[in-house]
């Protein structure tokens, strides 16, 4: 090969070492930008994510009405009082075994120091109440009768003789087994002459 020849060839091969460079240049730097541009990319996404919270759930309270739920405690054996002595203080007061006043619920006091009720049933109610807290003293009925109608004021060996028939029992028994609403009921017939149906 010519000198000449020789110098002009190593020039264009000179050249083109010098494009290849720069091509693998330009497109490893076009790979990095896309690769640096894409990463860019997810890590906004992921700001905005962080920017936009999700959206706030509504709880809402829902009221349960209760329905108002009534408990028989006790059987009710009876269900009205009638108070046959009119105008007697048993009458008048709604009080069928004319107790005194000793701060009975729903009472007051009345005339001569017995209570007043509101109705007939919540006096004979208050009269079971009262047999019930001397059953619990074991008391005969000879002492129940003695102390409930004590003799300064009342002929208390008729009432015990009255009670011992009406309800079948011995005034030396103990009234503590006895149902008191049966013993109720013959004391509030000895008393005011009232029935309880």
């Amino acid at each position: 090969m010519k000198p000449h020849a020789k110098k002009r060839y190593l020039t264009r091969k000179r050249k083109v070492k010098i494009f290849m460079r720069k091509t693998i240049i330009l497109i490893s730097a076009v790979a990095i930008g896309s690769a640096l541009i894409g990463h860019a990319g997810v890590r906004a996404e992921k700001e905005i994510d962080y920017l936009n919270p999700a959206p706030k759930v509504e709880i809402r309270k829902v009221e349960v009405k209760e329905e108002p739920v009534t408990l028989n405690i006790e059987p009710k054996a009876y269900s009205k009082v009638i108070i046959t002595l009119t105008g007697s203080i048993a009458a008048k007061l709604n009080n069928p075994c004319n107790l005194r006043y000793a701060g009975q619920p729903n009472a007051k006091k009345g005339k001569s120091g017995f209570a007043s009720f509101p109705n007939p049933e919540l006096g004979f109610r208050a009269c079971i109440k009262q047999i019930e807290l001397d059953q619990s003293r074991k008391l005969t009925l000879a002492q129940f009768i003695t102390k409930f109608a004590p003799p300064v004021e009342n002929d208390t060996k008729k009432y015990i003789s009255f009670i011992e028939e009406k309800i079948k029992m011995s005034r030396h028994d103990s009234i503590e087994k006895t149902d008191s609403i049966i013993l109720a009921k013959a004391v509030a017939e000895f008393e005011s002459q009232t029935r309880v149906n």
